[in-house]
């Protein structure tokens, strides 16, 4: 069974999400290399299940290319977003375990050509909740995520997306 969990890396701490593979009986090897508790079936412990995908938050901060860099090493890229209610249910986390809303880094980048999106993990940039007056097409070429929408900053807390696992 396939499961997707998300690592958002926060400036206050972060949220953890990936595609994760459960082993079934017919399965050896740890399909995860990060350490989790679970309470739902389909996410490891410690974990809050949203559709097919799980999101943790961990505290710890880091810049956008350093969040991307992390992300990387764990097999991953920074979170990408695809739609309203899956915005409100990592905005709910994030206040949840912070009890506020800190900045929080996305996987959104214009750095390759000014104006022309896109997610860090390779999805389609489909869905964005902006805020006001963003994008502003300034020097600005990364995004991130808070409670009154999506704006674009050069260095705040981030969000990252672990890839599928292997299943070889």
């Amino acid at each position: 069974m396939k499961t997707m969990i998300f690592i958002l890396l926060l400036s206050l701490g972060l949220v953890c999400a990936s595609e994760l593979i459960i082993p079934s009986e017919n399965r050896t090897g740890d399909s995860s290399h990060v350490q989790v508790y679970s309470r739902n079936p389909k996410c490891p412990a410690g974990w809050q299940q949203y559709g097919e995908r799980c999101f943790r938050f961990i505290d710890t901060a880091r810049s956008w290319a350093e969040a991307e860099r992390f992300c990387l090493l764990q097999g991953g890229n920074l979170a990408s977003v695809h739609s309203l209610s899956e915005y409100y249910f990592i905005e709910g986390l994030i206040v949840t375990v912070t009890h506020g809303t800190p900045l929080t880094w996305i996987g959104g980048s214009d750095a390759q050509q000014q104006g022309l999106w896109l997610w860090s993990d390779g999805s389609r940039f489909s869905f964005v909740h902006w805020s006001p007056g963003e994008p502003n097409h300034g020097d600005d070429d990364l995004v991130f995520c808070w409670c009154q929408g999506i704006e674009r900053l050069s260095e705040v807390g981030y969000c990252m997306a672990m890839s599928q696992v292997s299943s070889s």
